[in-house]
């Protein structure tokens, strides 16, 4: 009990497993603090170096999180996450759901946020990256595979709404900035050298009070 990480705190520890020399049963495992929980259960057998285990995290105050980061860049709201993981320990295999709602952080609010993930042959796969506001919407995915370098990302973008970004100290802004933005992204290669392309328009573009209109731009990221 009373246990801490950091600004993580204080909070408890319960956990219910049996072994043996083949295989460790953990039944069950919980955290919780003040702002969320973590449970966990599954088996790790050494002698393969395998392991099947599920995690289930609830935040239910993400600043529970964030306290050591500066005031204007910590995240508010809610989430939560499964994943299941499975496999040999140096190729694990991961699935993973993530959902969150109200989240707040740098001044931009996001109504609510999903995404599925996969880590498999040491390749990362993000389908159905979502992310909501009023009446914006962000559709995104893409594939990282770090065993060839390579990636391939493409992401769509309506009606986004951009506040003002604002500083560490209260009533400090860091980027006086309000828009409302389409965008369109993709992008393949390597890792190392990354290539792609974007098309922004951006509308209702204010800068520190200054009304800027409507600007629109292609953009090509290569050699």
């Amino acid at each position: 009990t009373d246990l801490a990480y950091g600004a993580v705190g204080p909070g408890t520890v319960e956990a219910a497993f049996a072994g043996s020399i083949s295989e460790i049963v953990v039944s069950s495992l919980d955290a919780i603090w003040n702002g969320g929980a973590a449970h966990a259960s599954g088996r790790v057998r050494p002698e393969t170096n395998t392991i099947d285990a599920r995690v289930d995290l609830t935040v239910t105050d993400l600043r529970s999180l964030s306290a050591n980061l500066p005031s204007g860049v910590r995240p508010d709201g809610q989430m939560a996450a499964t994943a299941l993981l499975s496999g040999h320990l140096s190729a694990l295999r991961v699935r993973a759901t993530v959902r969150g709602a109200e989240l707040e952080v740098a001044g931009q609010r996001i109504d609510r946020w999903s995404a599925e993930l996969r880590l498999e042959d040491h390749t990362l796969i993000a389908d159905g990256i979502e992310l909501v506001q009023s009446d914006g919407r962000l559709l995104a995915s893409g594939r990282w595979d770090f065993g060839h370098r390579t990636y391939d990302v493409t992401a769509v973008g309506r009606n986004l709404v951009v506040r003002h970004i604002p500083g560490a100290q209260p009533n400090q802004s860091v980027a006086p900035v309000d828009a409302r933005i389409d965008v369109d992204l993709s992008g393949s290669g390597l890792i190392d050298n990354p290539r792609g392309k974007a098309r922004l328009h951006v509308a209702r573009l204010s800068f520190g009070g200054y009304e800027l209109g409507t600007i629109e731009s292609d953009m090509t990221i290569e050699d």
